[in-house]
């Protein structure tokens, strides 16, 4: 069995991995992975939510020495698994997360977080929210559909302008992301752009 390398003075003892599954706004169940101190069970706690949900790909939970630093401050750690990913089955990719479907993505994202805040497991004053690249595209598209789901929005290097971005077919690797978004040549995929679709709603603090 191979493992991975955990570093010093760590103690896995000291923290539980939950799997949790919240119900999206079409009934499909969103699975999220959830880490925390053992001695934080039942409490309302800050909470850090990471999502990508694109391209198929997996955010498989795996050690990260930045999360047990997150915990050891009072924090848990969530990772959504929405459609978009391929965690439920390739068709949670190719039939439900991509294209003009790619809005479940979105509210898989949001439906998470409210299942954390149902279930008492954080509020939305106390939750921040990252995603990186694409994951920058569904922070700022989930932000868009429910502006006070979290207190902080990190959006890192986010794709947030898919339309101007693949507009020019002459940029390496533009005609590569029709697969994913549409041609927004077409006016159909040209709509879903998030900068496009920005709501007039207040948004909280955002890096």
């Amino acid at each position: 069995v191979s493992t991975q390398s955990t570093g010093p003075n760590y103690d896995r003892s000291l923290y539980v991995v939950e799997r949790l599954w919240a119900t999206s706004h079409d009934g499909a169940r969103v699975p999220i992975s959830l880490v925390r101190r053992k001695s934080d069970v039942g409490k309302v706690q800050k909470l850090w939510m990471y999502g990508y949900c694109s391209y198929g790909l997996c955010k498989d939970p795996r050690f990260d020495s930045r999360v047990v630093s997150l915990m050891d401050r009072g924090w848990a750690y969530a990772i959504v698994h929405g459609r978009g990913s391929s965690t439920c089955g390739r068709t949670w990719y190719d039939d439900a997360g991509k294209f003009l479907n790619k809005r479940n993505t979105f509210l898989d994202f949001v439906a998470a977080g409210e299942h954390l805040v149902a279930n008492k497991i954080t509020a939305h004053d106390l939750m921040a929210i990252e995603g990186r690249s694409a994951g920058g595209l569904l922070v700022g598209a989930s932000l868009n559909l429910k502006p006070d789901l979290c207190k902080v929005a990190v959006n890192c290097v986010g794709f947030v302008d898919v339309v101007q971005t693949m507009l020019d077919e002459s940029i390496p690797l533009t005609v590569l992301e029709y697969e994913e978004w549409g041609n927004p040549n077409i006016e159909k995929f040209f709509k879903v752009s998030a900068k496009r679709n920005l709501s007039a709603l207040f948004f909280h603090r955002c890096l």
